[in-house]
């Protein structure tokens, strides 16, 4: 019978004449080629925990350890670069919103830009989400400032005074609307974008 080169031999093992092969010796009967392979049911390490697999803590941004608030359900504000507390920043925000209708009740439509300027001035360096709402309010406040405007100089015409009392209004509920609904949603902690801005600040 003419035995074949190629083929394992039945009888290995620790009694038998031809010894272990190569491939099976080892320590603690682990062949080499499996020695220090990864394990992919590891209980530590720098993105598992022991429940498993945990993303490690970072913002949209990429920044890890970013202080993270919001509610369920909804994507978080990320607190990174800010030297502004959580708290201080939902508080700074909705005044910012708020603003531009208490300068305009009170300068009747003229001065509805300042309370966000102020707002921007102050906390542009210190806080990312208190600059975009006050540049956010600062921006629309600018537009209706513009169509307010623009409506007292067709009134002054007559002729396109229905043009005037349209821009009012728009400017007027704009002003109520967007404003109060803006706060709101900063009060929720969520991020809010405002409609037909002019890109004055940023």
């Amino acid at each position: 019978m003419t035995h074949d080169p190629y083929q394992q031999p039945s009888d290995t093992g620790a009694n038998s004449p031809h010894g272990t092969p190569p491939y099976q010796q080892g320590p603690n009967g682990v062949p080499p080629y499996q020695q220090g392979a990864p394990s992919y049911h590891e209980t530590s390490g720098p993105y598992v925990n022991q429940q498993g697999y945990q993303a490690p803590n970072a913002g949209p941004f990429g920044q890890p350890g970013s202080t993270t608030y919001g509610h369920p359900g909804q994507a978080p504000y990320v607190n990174a670069g800010s030297s502004v507390p959580a708290s201080e920043e939902r508080t700074w925000s909705i005044l910012a919103h708020i603003a531009p209708v208490v300068g305009a009740l009170i300068s009747v439509g003229w001065l509805n830009f300042v309370g966000p300027l102020v707002i921007y001035l102050v906390y542009k360096d210190r806080s990312p989400r208190i600059r975009k709402a006050a540049s956010g309010a600062f921006n629309f406040s600018a537009t209706l400032w513009v169509a307010n405007a623009v409506a007292w100089v067709c009134a002054v015409t007559v002729i396109l005074l229905p043009v005037a009392i349209i821009l009012w209004i728009a400017a007027g509920l704009g002003l109520f609307v967007v404003h109060i609904m803006a706060a709101v949603k900063a009060a929720n902690d969520e991020p809010y974008t405002y409609p037909l801005q002019i890109p004055i600040l940023k």
